[in-house]
């Protein structure tokens, strides 16, 4: 309850009520002067999506992920530290290698002009004055250094706080919470065969974000401006020309928040591995994360019904809860040729990895992660269905998790539910 201003004091006249209801009248417009009653009707989305994230997941902050420009500190040690903050002189020495090497390039031209006629040799040629074009590209560049460096920075950081958590633990954790609530519900013999292949092809990996595609460290080791080799000249003019507008790290740190929230399953067609991806976040995050996790063990077990011919009784009873949770979602078709079931809609696969993830019912553990936060606020308020995303609105899955655990969804949410969500969106699917 909000406080009040001033002081409210009420006097009630000892007058004699036949009813009650005449007494309960009262007291609730007295209840509407303290604290007014919010209509969710009348607010808009915005408001709306704003309300139902803070009711469902505030009380969850330490859980939503939150790293930013300003305290990423915490999570590096000192050299850690010293290393990320060097990234923006990186960045600069990169680019003035880059505009160093165009001017010699350009002087190689100049001599190759009147004494070489090859094909090579005339496409250099037609690339003068390369250190013009390459100025002009950094110089622009350059107008977005915070951006870019925050970029990088954020690459470097979760491939430092991945590098040093045992990722394989958490996926063993979700792995028995799931064997207990969803695979020991097949036939004994499909989920016998299950653990099995899971406990021998899961393999759990974290590959690190990239850089960019072009590495001038290539080309120190490596110097093509020695003597007057035509061919590697031209290949180094062809990537300056060509890479200086795309250097990037491949994450977004911005200067406000990052959610580290990269986790996926790939299957490895040779080796029938499945490669488990287990994000920064899930790595410094704990108990929290579980779901997360046991959303991925999902997709495995999936993947196992669909490819591995389990008994007749364990698939009936998987596609039974898959077409139950497949009336919860959009029904958007799904054309691709990766979908499981050819009855497949375009977010069946994601919401029945969910579905199968609330199956473990860990009251500590949630999706409020996918909000992300500054700190201060949400930064991920996301409740319309993306264009061609295989994913249901991350707010939606949020609440899904808490309506599966039991808990009422505040009226901000069921309005907004209303609104924008299926009309199936909350159905309970009993596996």
């Amino acid at each position: 309850m909000k406080k009040l201003g001033a002081l409210l004091i009420l006097f009630i006249s000892p007058l004699l009520y036949s009813e009650t209801g005449q007494l309960s009248s009262i007291i609730k417009k007295l209840d509407e002067v303290i604290e007014p009653q919010v209509n969710c009707e009348q607010m808009s989305d915005e408001e709306l999506v704003r309300l139902c994230a803070e009711s469902v997941c505030r009380d969850k902050e330490d859980n939503v992920a939150v790293i930013t420009a300003s305290n990423y500190h915490k999570f590096l040690t000192a050299d850690e530290i010293k290393k990320v903050d060097s990234i923006p002189q990186e960045i600069n020495n990169y680019f003035n290698t880059l505009k160093a090497n165009a001017k010699l390039i350009d002087q190689k031209i100049q001599s190759l002009k009147n004494n070489n006629t090859s094909k090579e040799a005339q496409e250099l040629i037609d690339l003068y004055p390369l250190s013009s074009k390459v100025d002009a590209l950094i110089n622009d560049k350059l107008k977005n250094l915070p951006d870019m460096t925050a970029s990088c920075k954020s690459a470097m950081i979760i491939d430092i706080i991945n590098a040093k958590n045992p990722a394989p633990a958490l996926f063993q954790e979700a792995f028995q919470k799931m064997d207990q609530a969803v695979i020991s519900k097949l036939s004994s013999d499909s989920a016998k065969k299950l653990r099995t292949y899971l406990k021998n092809n899961v393999k759990v990996t974290y590959s690190g974000l990239g850089r960019s595609p072009f590495h001038i460290s290539y080309y120190k080791r490596n110097n093509p401006l020695r003597g007057n080799d035509v061919s590697s000249m031209l290949d180094f003019a062809r990537k300056i020309n060509s890479h200086v507008d795309t250097h990037y790290c491949s994450s977004d740190l911005s200067r406000s928040s990052l959610a580290l929230l990269t986790d996926y399953v790939a299957h490895d067609t040779k080796s029938d591995d499945i490669i488990l991806n287990i994000s920064p976040y899930n790595c410094t995050h704990g108990p929290s994360t579980e779901s997360i996790v046991a959303h991925e063990v999902g997709h495995m077990v999936t993947h196992f019904v669909a490819a591995k011919k389990p008994s007749s009784s364990s698939k009936k009873k998987f596609l039974t809860h898959r077409n139950c949770v497949k009336t919860q979602g959009y029904q958007i078709p799904d054309k691709r040729k990766t979908r499981r079931f050819s009855s497949d809609h375009l977010t069946t696969e994601e919401d029945h990895a969910d579905a199968l993830a609330f199956e473990i019912k860990n009251m500590n553990s949630n999706f409020c992660a996918m909000l992300a936060s500054d700190g201060k606020d949400f930064t991920n308020l996301d409740f319309q269905q993306a264009p061609g995303s295989s994913h249901s609105p991350s707010l939606l899955r949020i609440l899904r998790d808490f309506n599966h655990k039991g808990i009422n969804l505040p009226d901000t949410c069921l309005e907004l539910a209303k609104r924008h969500f299926p009309k199936n969106a909350f159905h309970k699917c009993s596996l």
